[in-house]
This record gives structure tokens, sequence and C-alpha cells, in this order.
């Protein structure tokens, strides 16, 4: 029983630190769409009122509104992937206490 909680210690570390890894890509590419939304958001209030409101206007929010989307579950997943490592953490501790 020693043997095998020591094994599944370890694979829960590997996992943890794995998870941590795809987190930070996470962030990383939350970042990344941030800055993309935001530069869309500045392009559009630099355009004339004209171009605001025709077809392109209308069109060019609308995409921005879907990363806007897209930005609020990348948010949400990297909110429920923390989530699941500070879990695994502490079962982790739970394990090695055994």
């Amino acid at each position: 029983l020693y043997l095998h909680t020591q094994l599944n210690d370890k694979d829960m570390k590997k996992t943890i630190d794995l998870l941590n890894k795809a987190l930070e890509e996470i962030n990383n590419s939350i970042e990344r769409l941030e800055t993309k939304i935001d530069e869309r958001e500045m392009t559009f209030e630099d355009r004339s009122e004209k171009w605001q409101e025709s077809e392109k206007g209308d069109e060019f929010t609308e995409k921005t509104e879907i990363l806007q989307d897209k930005l609020s579950e990348l948010e949400q997943k990297r909110d429920d992937l923390d989530l699941m490592i500070d879990e695994l953490t502490e079962f982790g501790k739970l394990l090695s206490t055994e």
C-alpha cells in the first residue's frame, strides 16, 4: 500500500505540473486575445462614424463580439482548470499523509 501511494503521489505531481503548464498556455492565450480585442476596439473607434454605421462596421463589431464571447469562455475554462488544480493539490496532500 505504501509503494502504491508513493507512485500515485508521483503521478499526481506530474499531472499537476502538466495542468499548470496548460494553465500558463491558457493565460498566454487570454492575454493575446485581450490584446487583439483592444486593437479591434481602437480600430473601430478610429474609423469614421459613417464606416462604423455601415455594413462593414457592423460586421467588424460582430466579429469583435465573437472574440469577446470566446474570451469569456476561455476565462471560464481557465478558472475551472485552476479550481481543478487546487482540488488535485489538496487530494495529493491527503494521499501523501496516508
